[in-house]
């Protein structure tokens, strides 16, 4: 009688981790703190994911205004990233001095391991060449 009340509860528990492992990679959200700031300020930029950090192969940023900044994310406890392995991949710099007062956009991409694009929600169905966008104000 014990052996079949086993059977049932380890199907549950294999339906359970097959449904977790089938979950698609996507973005939870994309945000900058403070998304206002000033020349010479320290920015982070987070990227947050549902999946853990061995399905992705990189998380990149490029200022869409000035495309030589560019800035690698990660999640690996450094550069600003307050925890490693937490799914959210994170980017801190400063503000240059030299910068305009304006908005800018940090085009993200974020590949995984087979090098394909993951888009967040707010681009989906739109042509665009990037998986997302975090809006970043210099005053």
């Amino acid at each position: 009688m014990k052996k079949l009340s086993i059977v049932p509860i380890l199907s549950l528990l294999m339906l359970v981790f097959f449904l977790g492992c089938a979950t698609e990679l996507s973005i939870k959200s994309m945000t900058a703190e403070p998304s206002t700031s000033s020349p010479g300020d320290s920015v982070k930029c987070y990227v947050v994911l549902n999946q853990p950090t061995e399905k992705v192969k990189s998380v990149v940023g490029t200022v869409r205004e000035y495309p030589s900044y560019i800035f690698a994310f990660n999640n690996n406890g450094e550069n600003g990233d307050d925890k490693a392995g937490d799914n959210i991949w994170t980017t801190q710099y400063t503000v240059p001095w030299e910068a305009p007062s304006e908005e800018y956009h940090l085009d993200i991409d974020v590949l995984d391991n087979e090098g394909n694009r993951i888009i967040s929600k707010e681009v989906e169905g739109e042509t665009l060449d990037r998986s997302g966008t975090i809006l970043v104000v210099v005053k």
